[in-house]
Parts: structure tokens; C-alpha cells; sequence
């Protein structure tokens, strides 16, 4: 049913999301571990702007660490 696959597809953005920051704004690492596709991952990021400000949220926060370790 729609509703279930819209859950699912819920679930999956959080999965990402976790992944994503547990890889430091590794988009490869994430889809693997949160067993997604590169594809659907850019498609979400497209079409949904709250995924799409949260991932750009945990990739400006890995970045800012990576260059404080600089």
C-alpha cells in the first residue's frame, strides 16, 4: 500500500541519515550500510528539503571537523 511504502521510505531516510553522520558525510558509505542506492539517496535529497537540509547540516558539521583537525 502507499502508506506502508511511504513509512519504509521514512525509515530509510533516517537510516541515512544516522549512516551518514556515523561516516562523516560519506554519501557512498551511507547508501551501502543503510542499504540504498546512490540513485535513491540524490532522489530524496531532491525531493524532499527537510532530507536535503539535514543532509547538508551533517555534511557542513563533518567538514568543520575535519578542518579543525587540520
Amino acid at each position: 500500500s502507499k502508506k506502508k511504502q511511504q513509512k519504509r521510505t521514512e525509515i530509510t531516510k533516517d537510516a541515512l541519515l544516522q549512516h551518514l553522520e556515523q561516516n562523516m558525510g560519506n554519501v557512498t558509505l551511507a547508501c551501502h550500510f543503510g542499504k540504498c542506492s546512490r540513485s535513491t539517496f540524490y532522489r530524496y535529497y531532491k525531493n524532499d528539503k527537510e532530507f536535503a537540509k539535514q543532509v547538508d547540516d551533517i555534511i557542513e558539521i563533518a567538514l568543520d571537523i575535519c578542518e579543525s583537525e587540520l
